[in-house]
């Protein structure tokens, strides 16, 4: 009886193919000896999914655009005389300070916004349920929560700002639950930063218009004295007339 002998790459794929039989076995094995811990965290997971997509809130969009330009100083000539505006790290700054603190607390002012913001109304009672449950579980752990976020940083999580390349112009997004609030915070968003823009320009030139203000206060209290003067002076004036003798005095004729 003559020996087969298979050549020696038929004998590599055969052992590799065994080899990859058995890992299956092993896997379909494992997932059968944990399949009563697999199926309830899928149920779950699936479930809490399903909870969330139908419990979602509609997202409104409210979009703006604000014009922000660089002036050069027109005390200074040689800076006059440049174009200056097309300067990448003003845009960026001015990126950065759109959704900075200090323009978001002057946004806040607006009570509406601000009673949105602090009444949670934004969240939904479905991530609150979410929230309140991680704090149980956080709790359960040990681990310590963090800080509660403050108001001014969940008005800037609403709003996307972004520079228009070639021009001075920054496009503001806000993306919030209600419609009228999503307006709002863009309306009110692009104006704090105007007034911030004008509050710190009055703040530098304080001095300046304090100055003006004064000499201004100055110049209207001699235009009033002069006015009483006048006014003065003509209930006291009299008119004067020349006699028929002095009619033909040189003086008199020349006037």
């Amino acid at each position: 009886m003559a020996n087969m002998q298979l050549p020696q790459g038929e004998f590599v794929d055969e052992l590799s193919e065994q080899a990859s039989a058995s890992l299956v076995l092993a896997y379909i094995g494992i997932l059968r000896r944990r399949l009563w811990i697999i199926l309830p965290v899928v149920i779950i997971c699936g479930t809490l999914g399903l909870f969330k997509a139908v419990r979602a809130r509609d997202i409104f969009r409210a979009d703006t655009q604000l014009l922000v330009e660089k002036q050069a100083s027109t005390l200074d000539f040689r800076q006059a005389g440049q174009d200056t505006r097309w300067d990448p790290n003003f845009h960026s700054t001015q990126l950065q300070l759109i959704k900075g603190r200090v323009v978001m607390d002057i946004a806040l002012r607006d009570e509406r916004i601000h009673e949105f913001l602090t009444a949670g109304s934004s969240s939904g009672a479905a991530s609150s349920v979410f929230r309140e449950m991680k704090l149980t579980v956080e709790a359960l752990l040990g681990i310590s929560p963090g800080p509660p976020e403050e108001t001014w940083k969940e008005l800037a999580d609403k709003v996307q700002a972004v520079h228009i390349e070639d021009t001075d112009i920054f496009a503001i997004t806000v993306r919030c639950t209600s419609a009228a609030i999503s307006a709002r915070i863009a309306n009110k968003v692009s104006r704090a930063f105007q007034t911030y823009h004008r509050e710190r320009h009055v703040k530098n030139l304080g001095a300046e218009y304090e100055m003006l203000r004064i000499e201004k206060d100055r110049a209207e209290q001699s235009l009033l004295e002069s006015e009483s003067g006048i006014q003065e002076f003509l209930k006291h004036a009299s008119l004067v007339t020349p006699s028929a003798a002095q009619a033909d005095h040189p003086a008199i004729k020349a006037l």
